[in-house]
């Protein structure tokens, strides 16, 4: 567990963010797919639908952890932010109805989340080094 929260803490606010966006996605998505019997054949549209609104109601939560509680200021990570909720948010409702893992969506969507949130940092650092080589 000491290695887990190690290599959490050193990962970076994008892959923190990915993760909290994750698993609150992965949550109030697979909770109630796994409550409901993981009915079968949704519409694809509900499915981009359900996607796009937990990932924006994630994306607000973290402006609220992150920007605020974590004085990172709300306007210098809402873009970066809702971009990690968008595809962290899309793949893990995704994930859960492929995988139809209800009860495990929010172990899921933060294993996503981080994974995202990880890769955007390494491409903001690529762009930020861009400049400077």
């Amino acid at each position: 567990m000491n290695w887990l929260s190690n290599t959490i803490a050193r990962s970076g606010i994008c892959a923190v963010s990915g993760a909290i966006a994750g698993a609150i996605v992965g949550y109030f998505f697979g909770l109630p797919y796994a409550l409901a019997g993981s009915p079968h054949v949704p519409a694809v549209s509900w499915l981009w639908w359900m996607a796009l609104g937990l990932s924006v109601f994630a994306w607000l939560v973290l402006l609220v952890i992150v920007g605020v509680f974590g004085n990172y200021g709300v306007v210098r990570i809402a873009v970066w932010a809702l971009g990690t909720s968008l595809v962290t948010g899309i793949l893990t409702v995704w994930g859960i109805y492929v995988l139809h893992i209800g009860f495990f969506g929010a172990l899921l969507g933060w294993l996503i989340g981080f994974l995202v949130g990880k890769s955007f940092c390494a491409m903001c650092a690529a762009y930020q080094n861009r400049g400077n080589s």
